[in-house]
């Protein structure tokens, strides 16, 4: 668990490499075993795996679909996430 929220507070910090630790973390949560994590920690990952699929950091390439998203948005849904899993952990 500390790896993946390390890869995503990494993504919010480091631009640069944000497109390569988010197919990462994409690539290790959807191989998580259900015993490794408990149900609501797996399913807060997989959401925003999954949410990731909409990441398009190219603005012409975003004007394809309006369901894509930024830059901005990305790192609000992982903040977000990352509050749901420690309120997860606190509870």
């Amino acid at each position: 668990m500390e790896h993946l929220t390390s890869m995503l507070k990494e993504a919010v910090k480091n631009p640069a490499r944000r497109q390569s630790l988010i197919a990462t973390f994409q690539r290790e949560v959807w191989n998580l075993e259900k015993v490794e994590k408990p149900d609501r920690v797996r399913e807060v990952l997989q959401e925003l795996a999954y949410d990731f699929d909409f990441y398009v950091p190219d603005p012409a390439l975003r004007r394809e679909d309006p369901s894509y998203y930024g830059d901005e948005r990305l790192v609000e849904e992982i903040e977000a996430a990352l509050r749901r899993l420690k309120a997860t952990q606190a509870g």
